[in-house]
């Protein structure tokens, strides 16, 4: 009996009162932890609501950057438009993000976030991942908008030197004084003026596609089928004639590819935006929780 009461009794007593010492403490800490916490939200909530007005404007200027991307496209397939250049917003290259601390964010969204931790850092990673997507497009279209431009002006330049050489043979030809019965002039006059002459006044003469189909195919198949095949004249003809014909299907490969890559480029941009856009929503889902 006294050993219960000198011993055991002290024992308890003083191993509840370690208990509740060290739930007080606890409590103090946790308590302590929550005004931190507290603390940090609204420190830095001029931060976060930065970044999320950045965001919200990124995907304003992607839905311009999609259009832009739609408009290009169109311009490929109309062979009046000489030029493919794809117009990049400025406002995609992430200048001011790039300023914010991201280890502060993860804090703020993260860290400080009540709900599921793998949530939460997914919609951070997924974030942060489309923010990159979206610099690495605008520096590809960057790095990828000069090239097209300069190949579409050499096979331009290639189409109307052929072009003009062809009306200086056949002034050429006509200066040499052709005989009557000569059978390659009115060959060259049909093809080089009067279906010129046609094409100019409907407007037309600009259009490579049209000027193909209409002048060079059929100005080919007459040369061709010229039965005097020991004229001279010919040759420097036909070498100009392959020369556009060379000239057009570089050019015609060259808008095809170049609408190929822009709408490629254009779905990725979409599935980012809806990717960005939904990991948004979910982040501010999860402050109005809280709040």
């Amino acid at each position: 009996m006294e050993i219960f009461q000198n011993i055991i009794i002290p024992l308890i007593s003083a191993l509840v009162g370690g208990l509740f010492s060290v739930w007080v403490f606890n409590k103090g800490l946790n308590k302590k932890k929550q005004e931190e916490r507290k603390n940090r939200i609204q420190n830095n909530f001029e931060t976060e609501e930065y970044f999320f007005y950045n965001l919200k404007s990124i995907l304003y200027f992607i839905d311009q950057q999609i259009d832009a991307i739609s408009k290009t496209s169109r311009n490929t397939k109309n062979w009046f438009h000489k030029n493919l250049t794809l117009a990049t917003f400025s406002e995609l290259k992430m200048t001011e993000l790039r300023e914010l601390n991201f280890k502060t964010l993860f804090q703020i969204l993260v860290i400080d976030r009540q709900g599921n931790n793998k949530e939460k850092m997914q919609d951070f990673i997924n974030i942060k991942n489309c923010l990159h997507n979206i610099e690495d497009f605008v520096q590809k279209h960057k790095d990828e908008n000069e090239k097209p431009h300069i190949d579409l002006n050499k096979y331009l330049d290639i189409w109307n030197s052929s072009l003009k050489r062809l009306t200086q043979l056949y002034n050429h030809y006509i200066f040499l004084k052709p005989s009557k019965d000569d059978s390659l002039m009115p060959i060259l006059h049909k093809y080089i003026v009067v279906e010129q002459r046609k094409l100019m006044e409907n407007g037309n003469d600009q259009n490579m596609e049209v000027f193909y189909n209409s002048i060079i195919i059929p100005f080919m198949n007459e040369i061709v089928a010229y039965k005097n095949s020991d004229d001279q004249r010919i040759l420097p003809v036909i070498e100009n004639l392959m020369e556009c014909r060379k000239s057009y299907e570089q050019t015609k490969a060259l808008r095809y590819q170049r609408r190929k890559n822009i709408l490629s480029s254009g779905r990725r941009l979409i599935k980012i935006k809806q990717l960005l856009n939904e990991s948004i929503n979910s982040m501010e889902r999860r402050k109005k929780r809280i709040e």
